[in-house]
């Protein structure tokens, strides 16, 4: 396969066409419909396959990298699970996101004064609560009280 000619025309394709190709490549649809981003990922998987992957070293080295606690809190896509798939002794430990450091602890109110009117949202473990209803985001609730875009974080000054 000649590499710079497949790259080039890649390049002239729709994103519909290079998604296809991803999952042709990668056995699996695209997390992105960005066109940059599926042409480069495609041709490094053509290359990949062409003249190899990492090595096993790298791969584990890779690995070591990735489950460092100050680079990251969870793995890329797949990588422990692919690394450890039938090991003896390995265990998974569940997943549990970070709270974002702008917001206050559950159960905590967040107060606005938005057109002479007082808003007071309570802060759930997965979402805000604010007249009844829970949402899932302060920008969707900011939102549903505007009925405007708003950054969340910045209208109820958490930003």
């Amino acid at each position: 396969m000649d590499l710079k000619r497949e790259a080039e025309s890649l390049r002239r394709r729709t994103p519909r066409e290079l998604r296809r190709k991803y999952c042709e490549v990668f056995g699996r649809p695209p997390k992105s419909g960005n066109k940059d981003f599926l042409w480069r990922r495609i041709i490094w998987g053509l290359q990949a396959s062409e003249h190899g992957g990492l090595s096993e070293g790298a791969a584990r080295r890779a690995e070591e990298i990735a489950m460092d606690e100050e680079l990251q809190s969870r793995l890329p896509y797949g990588l422990s699970w692919a690394l450890n798939a039938g090991a003896a002794g390995t265990t998974a430990a569940p997943f549990s996101p970070r709270r974002d450091r702008r917001l206050p602890m559950p159960g905590s109110l967040i107060t606005r004064e938005y057109k002479g009117q007082v808003l007071r949202v309570m802060v759930l473990d997965d979402g805000f609560e604010w007249n009844g209803r829970v949402y899932r985001s302060l920008t969707a609730l900011t939102k549903e009280i505007t009925g405007a875009h708003w950054n969340g974080y910045g209208f109820w000054g958490l930003a």
